[in-house]
């Protein structure tokens, strides 16, 4: 833990020294607001909320289902799974497993270094209007939104003692800090961004833009279409891979800045796909995946007004997100990113 807050100081620090493209978002300006009762009431609303995980589907059957949120059968209603062993196993047998697994959080800040899951501003050696930027701007229906994001390991399961024995889960063991945009160049700078999905390139015309419109009605209906992976539904478009985002309200706009965080992880294989039967590993191990599958995530808001329930990648803001953000509070969000996880238990 140690060893890897200070590779981050290290890395900010040269970063920090390096000639950065002048950015187009606004200029950070100090105000966190993050206080220790926030890091309170995200953990106790993490765990309150964890009824997301279900339905919970074993052998092929569903057992358990408390209705009203998103699911899918990802694997074959066998109740049998066979994986690969090294020798002198070879093979080994199991029960199919499925599950909505929560174990980390997104949070998306306007405010740099400011952390609502620890309840404070990260410490940083440098200067902190260097790095990160705030914006809000909002034109005709729709908002501009720039904001950093960070991706933290959350062992809510550790803290409740559930599923821990389970083999196939790995579960980390500590709080701890999986990615910061702060020292990401590429996140700050929509041209650079390019760089990492030089695809954009290719749908960034008219007839593919138009498809998004498909996706946001597909959202609407139960989930996005997986194919258009350069569509968010109605939470905007995931190309460029940077910190700047146009959507229609300011809560989505955020929404749409954690999901687009995710499409960058899987890019640069942070995230793995972890669904999908035997025959493409999904439920044996997790598996390189670097475009991302939507219906893998759904996203829950935990800060600064709570949600019930998760909500598919895309889901059009007007559904769930009246009352969500109270200016005065910061307009810094955190969101628990439930992941579809399939599994050979054994």
């Amino acid at each position: 833990m140690i060893r890897k807050i200070i590779s981050i100081v290290l890395i900010s620090l040269f970063i920090s020294i390096t000639p950065i493209a002048e950015k187009n978002a606004l200029s950070a300006q100090p105000g966190c607001k993050a206080t220790p009762g926030d890091a309170i009431k995200i953990l106790m609303t993490s765990m309150s909320t964890l009824t997301n995980v279900f339905p919970i589907r074993l052998a092929g059957i569903q057992i358990i289902n408390l209705g009203g949120v998103d699911d899918f059968n990802s694997i074959s209603s066998s109740p049998i799974c066979i994986c690969n062993m090294p020798p002198p196993i070879f093979i080994r047998a199991g029960l199919p497993l499925s599950m909505w697994e929560a174990g980390h959080l997104m949070e998306t800040v306007k405010h740099p270094w400011c952390s609502p899951s620890v309840g404070i501003q990260l410490p940083v050696p440098f200067n902190q209007q260097a790095m990160g930027s705030e914006g809000q701007q909002e034109t005709s229906n729709s908002q501009h939104a720039a904001a950093q994001v960070h991706m933290v390991i959350y062992p809510v399961w550790i803290l409740i003692g559930l599923f821990v024995d389970v083999m196939c889960f790995q579960y980390a063991k500590s709080f701890d800090y999986l990615y910061v945009t702060e020292i990401d160049p590429l996140w700050q700078n929509d041209m650079w961004a390019t760089l990492l999905g030089p695809e954009a390139i290719l749908v960034a015309n008219p007839v593919a833009q138009m498809a998004c419109s498909i996706d946001s009605m597909k959202a609407t209906i139960n989930r996005g279409l997986d194919p258009l992976f350069w569509c968010m539904g109605a939470w905007g478009s995931t190309y460029p891979m940077s910190e700047n985002i146009t959507s229609a309200g300011y809560v989505q706009a955020n929404a749409g800045l954690a999901a687009r965080m995710i499409a960058k992880l899987h890019r640069e294989m942070l995230l793995w796909g972890t669904i999908g039967n035997p025959t493409v590993s999904g439920t044996c191990q997790r598996y390189p995946m670097p475009m991302w599958m939507k219906r893998q995530y759904n996203l829950l808001l935990l800060h600064p007004i709570p949600d019930s329930k998760r909500r598919v990648i895309g889901k059009p803001g007007i559904l769930w997100t009246s009352g969500k953000n109270i200016p005065f509070m910061g307009d810094d969000f955190v969101f628990m990113l439930y992941n579809k996880r399939d599994c050979c238990l054994f």
